[in-house]
């Protein structure tokens, strides 16, 4: 239920107030809006399992009809994400804007409640080297490969906020594409064999709404609600008539 309304208060936030997009409220691609998938893809993925599931999110939509979240009578910025470590992310430090509804928060969600919720990607110097060449064309690698990276700032949840590749500065966010890591909650290391480690906890941007970390608390007993206030402080949940009538 909790998703729902997250789901639900993002696309009118993009329908009301950010408007992304000319001719619809959101797209289907999960970096610029929200991912979608068909019945017919959800089959193939989900099997068996189908009908139980479909009904289980029908029943959540239902159960939360025309709620929203709101700041100040507007829909919010309802971003959300699979799972994090310990804390979310403020807005400010993944993308500009220090959004008052989207602080850094606790979340209960641990390895053990979460499919491959640490991950370890490894690269050679020479492969490395190569994506850098690629998307920083402007990084210089010196000859020691241990080099190349440094300089990091983390935000106050440990997450990489900056640093620096080949002395040019990256943002945490843009250094998580370039390698295609799960998170900005990044360990590296370079080894005697050349290869460089990079170890992530959690998935995702990790700001608003952790979907492990809901499901915990729902667990533990709390409502939909309880759920949504404490991922998005500051918030009312509205009926969606109030905000957008007709």
């Amino acid at each position: 239920e909790a998703q729902a309304v997250a789901a639900r208060t993002d696309t009118f936030y993009r329908l009301l107030v950010a408007r992304p997009h000319a001719n619809a409220a959101s797209c289907t691609d999960p970096g610029c809006c929200k991912a979608y998938l068909g019945p017919e893809e959800l089959r193939r993925r989900w099997g068996e399992d189908y009908d139980r599931w479909a009904s289980k999110i029908a029943a959540a939509v239902d159960a939360t009809d025309g709620e929203v979240l709101t700041w100040e009578g507007e829909p919010i910025f309802a971003a959300f994400h699979a799972c994090s470590e310990g804390y979310t992310e403020a807005s400010e430090d993944v993308w500009v804007a220090a959004l008052p509804y989207l602080r850094s928060v606790p979340t209960p969600e641990t390895e053990a409640d979460v499919p491959s919720f640490r991950s370890t990607a490894r690269f050679s110097g020479e492969e490395l080297r190569s994506i850098i060449a690629a998307k920083v064309p402007d990084a210089v690698l010196p000859e020691d490969p241990a080099a190349w990276l440094g300089g990091e700032m983390l935000s106050a949840s440990g997450r990489l906020l900056a640093l620096e590749v080949g002395g040019v500065t990256l943002s945490g966010s843009a250094f998580r594409r370039l390698l295609g890591l799960r998170s900005a909650k990044i360990v590296w290391s370079y080894g005697e064999d050349g290869v460089f480690t990079f170890e992530t906890a959690g998935y995702g941007h990790g700001v608003g709404l952790s979907q492990y970390g809901a499901e915990a608390m729902a667990k533990a007993g709390e409502n939909c609600e309880s759920i949504l206030l404490h991922y998005y402080p500051g918030t009312l949940l509205a009926d969606l008539a109030e905000v957008f009538p007709g």
